[in-house]
């Protein structure tokens, strides 16, 4: 169960990590 619930944590900090990696390159 903790397995996968880190395996949800993770998927959701590369998708927050994608949207910053969008708006760095609309900004840069």
């Amino acid at each position: 169960m903790s397995s996968a619930i880190g395996l949800e944590q993770l998927k959701l900090i590369e998708r927050f990590t994608d949207r910053r990696r969008e708006i760095a390159r609309i900004y840069d």
